[in-house]
Order: C-alpha cells, then sequence, then structure tokens
C-alpha cells in the first residue's frame, strides 16, 4: 500500500485506479463524473457500535504514528474516510488489508456505516457547523489511453461517501489549482494550499472539515493578554492567549496530565488536555478514557482556569514529504 499523506485539514491518498464504464470528456483540466449527495436531513439509522469502536481504536493507533515526531492537526474521521472510499473500490489482499486497518471485516458493512456516521455527523445550523467533505480525483488516461471508470464505484463514492468525482489531468499544473479551489469553496476560504500533481498519479482523494461552534461562556476580548507560549526544547515565545475562569467544571487528573473539556452551545465540547511538566504528552495514555467514561473514577468537578494561545497560522501543505 502507497503512503499516506495528511497534514491540516485535508487528506489526500495516491493510488492505483482502473475499471470499465463511464468515460470522461477532456473539457477541463477536471471533469465532475459525479455530484456528491449532500444529506438535507437526519436519518433515523444511526452507525452501529462496532463502527464507533472501530473508529476509536484507528484514531488513537494513527495519531501515536502522525503526531510523534510532530505537532500537527489530525482529523481521524477524515483520514478513516479517505481509507473507507479507498477499501470499498479495492479487491483482493489490499481490500483485506484496508479492512483489518478499518477496524470491519466486510467492505459492505463499512461502506454502510461510513454513510450514516457521515450522516449523524454532518451538522449545518445557526450555532454550529460540521461540514465534511470528500472529492476523488481520478486520472484520465494512462500513457495516452483514456480510462473507462466503473460506474458502480462513482455512484458509491457520490451517494454513500458524499464525494464528488471526478476526471483529472495528473500531467498539468491546472488540475493543482482546481483541487486547492476546491479546498478553498469546502473550507469557506480558510484553507487555500498550493502543491503540485505529478504525471504518475492515478488517483486522489481530498477531504475538508469545516466546524464552527459558539462557546457557551465567551471568552472576553478584555481578557487576551501577552504571555509565553512553552516549546518543547524548553524555550518560550510570547503570543497572546485568552484567558477564563471556570467556576464549575469537569475535569480528569490521568498519570501524567490534566483533561478538561469547554462546553460548547451545540452540546459538545472542546478537550484539552494539559502534560505534567516536564512530561511528554503519548496518545497511548489516554486511551483508556477515550469511550463512554471519559472522567471516569478520577474525574472532579471544580474551579477551570483556562488560557489558550490566540493566534492564527497560515496553513502548511507539504504533499511530498521526506
Amino acid at each position: 500500500m502507497k503512503r499516506v499523506i495528511c497534514l491540516m485539514l485535508v487528506f489526500a491518498l495516491a493510488l492505483a485506479a482502473g475499471g470499465c464504464g463511464k468515460k470522461a470528456e477532456k473539457t477541463s483540466a477536471a471533469t465532475l463524473l459525479g455530484a456528491a449527495a449532500v444529506p438535507k436531513e437526519k436519518s433515523g439509522d444511526l452507525p452501529e457500535e462496532r463502527i464507533s469502536a472501530a473508529l476509536s481504536d484507528f484514531s488513537y493507533a494513527a495519531a501515536c504514528r502522525l503526531l510523534s515526531e510532530e505537532n500537527g492537526n489530525y482529523s481521524p474521521v477524515s483520514l478513516y474516510f479517505a481509507l473507507a472510499l479507498t477499501a470499498s473500490g479495492a479487491k483482493g489482499e489490499t481490500q483485506t488489508e484496508l479492512l483489518s486497518l478499518l477496524g470491519l471485516e466486510q467492505a459492505e458493512e463499512l461502506t454502510r456505516e461510513c454513510a450514516r456516521l457521515y450522516n449523524r455527523l454532518y451538522t449545518d445550523t445557526d450555532v454550529s457547523q460540521l461540514l465534511i467533505s470528500n472529492s476523488l480525483w481520478l486520472d484520465r488516461e494512462v500513457l495516452g489511453q483514456d480510462i473507462a471508470f466503473n460506474q458502480d464505484y462513482i455512484d458509491t463514492a457520490t451517494g454513500d461517501f458524499y464525494s464528488s468525482v471526478f476526471a483529472a489531468d495528473f500531467s498539468g499544473a491546472k488540475t493543482a489549482e482546481e483541487m486547492s479551489e476546491w479546498i478553498f469553496k469546502n473550507t469557506k476560504g480558510k484553507l487555500k494550499p498550493q502543491f503540485q500533481v505529478s504525471p504518475g498519479q492515478a488517483m486522489s482523494i481530498i477531504n475538508t472539515v469545516y466546524f464552527y461552534a459558539e462557546w457557551t461562556s465567551r471568552f472576553g476580548e478584555e481578557e487576551t493578554k501577552e504571555d509565553t507560549f512553552h516549546l518543547k526544547d524548553g524555550s518560550g515565545v510570547s503570543c497572546p492567549f485568552m484567558n477564563q475562569t471556570l467556576l464549575r467544571n469537569n475535569f480528569y487528573i490521568g498519570e501524567d496530565y490534566v483533561r478538561a473539556g469547554l462546553p460548547l452551545r451545540n452540546g459538545g465540547e472542546m478537550i484539552l488536555i494539559l502534560p505534567d511538566e516536564g512530561e511528554p504528552l503519548l496518545f497511548s495514555s489516554l486511551r483508556p478514557i477515550s469511550r463512554k467514561t471519559p472522567y471516569g473514577r478520577r474525574g472532579k468537578n471544580g474551579q477551570v482556569a483556562v488560557q489558550l494561545p490566540a493566534q492564527n497560522r497560515e496553513p502548511v501543505f507539504d504533499p511530498h514529504p521526506p
């Protein structure tokens, strides 16, 4: 299996593609083969516990690998959807390995449960938005020969994975520009990475996540003050911090960290994890509190002082890491 590229909230996967069925007309760098279906209302079909457990196991296992060396952003459900979309079109040993990685035994079950999970997560209201977008970019020709695409796979991608499907020309820079524009549009202008495509590419999967929610208790602008952010090497940099004290809030004291959550108006919360001074943060140590009892018997309720860096950073996207 080829290497997965994941940075920020955008995930791209280069794999081999083929099949028979629909041909794309060469009208631009990328031609739309199928538009993503977007849920207009919540379905009554809830995802089964099996995929929730599988996604939880995958999230922590992948985080230990992806974030072990450097700091970064990681969206587990984004990477899971991209690999699941790949597994739904794979065959033989490749599909078996992907299903094992994703924690389910049958491709049909994986496809069905991903559709239910997407429908459950997708939110677009006045107080909260969780907009998950997928796109599949397929090379329209190999060695000068047009590729015919499998229509059943395109239907699965658009209908069950809510993915737009494009036939693309990976030999030209225009395709990279159109992929960047797709990311820009689906993150509401928050991300517009510049990257390159390669004539050797056969397929790319891109996932974006746009999340908006309001704090239950807002940070006061007058409480934003300069302070020191401590780096891994022991040095520090000065930056503005948002400050707030919650009089009654849940928190959990772990073996070498403290965990708390900031409530959101949509009923969710932003999880904050602070390692003890001098202790590295290991994702494996957080695993026991990742399921239904996030605070456990060592959970407490009391005053929690929150200090968060208030700093905007330009996204960095490297499609060809070393």
